[in-house]
């Protein structure tokens, strides 16, 4: 238990780090008498502004965020009902953890790029595709794991009936794997495109439709599970 917390903040606190260092260098590098971008729509055109202090804090918010996260995820191994499976689970485990991280740098770093080159041009159209190219990779990656993983309370698809039952955690997981996979596949093509209907459709709500669907399977087969509590 212990080797797996210790992987994870190792991750943690490089990537915490290196956000660290991307904000003190926005800190260092951003105007102070102009308005900095800090929102930008599906065009990668910055529609709202705000004053330097602001744009800093909206830099940081998702690392602060990140930084109580990561404190969670380092405790859940030992609170956790069956802290066995986490152990089992731990390939699933350290992939959220440090892909997580990861995601959360490579926004801040994008976020910071924008702000100070948007502060001039007023426009990022990268910033979009990358974000949501970032995210189909986390799902594939998510996915490839899914299967692995064992009847835990903190990753994976949790639901009255995977909790209640492994047979049915299993066979959720085996179907989950595969959607959150092919929902990463699918909507890659479409998040590297420029600012297309389909971009905006079908990215985000691929991931959902994914839980959703592996929600209401899991029900399905616990109905028929042979060890169904």
């Amino acid at each position: 238990m212990k080797d797996l917390v210790r992987t994870g903040l190792i991750w943690a606190v490089a990537c915490l780090l290196a956000a660290l260092a991307v904000i003190v260098f926005a800190a260092l590098v951003l105007p102070v008498d102009q308005p900095i971008p800090i929102h930008w729509n599906s065009q990668g055109a910055a529609d709202r502004f705000a004053d330097r202090m602001t744009a800093l804090m909206v830099l940081a918010a998702p690392a602060g965020i990140l930084l109580l996260t990561n404190i969670l995820l380092a405790i859940v191994p030992f609170i956790s009902p069956r802290p066995e499976n986490i152990l089992k689970s731990s390939r699933i485990y350290l992939v959220t953890w440090a892909g997580s991280n990861l995601l959360v740098l490579g926004v801040t770093a994008l976020i910071a790029f924008a702000m100070v080159g948007g502060a001039e041009t007023g426009a990022t159209p990268v910033i979009i595709p990358v974000i949501l190219s970032s995210l189909c990779i986390f799902l594939i990656a998510i996915g490839n794991y899914l299967p692995k993983s064992s009847a835990n309370w903190f990753v994976g698809v949790r639901t009255p009936w995977t909790l209640s039952s492994d047979y049915t955690w299993a066979r959720t997981h085996r179907l989950a794997g595969w959607l959150f996979v092919l929902a990463g596949i699918a909507g890659l093509p479409f998040a590297l495109m420029g600012d297309t209907p389909f971009r905006q459709i079908l990215v985000v709500p691929l991931a959902s439709v994914a839980a959703i669907v592996s929600i209401v399977y899991s029900y399905v087969v616990w109905r028929n599970a042979p060890d169904r509590k």
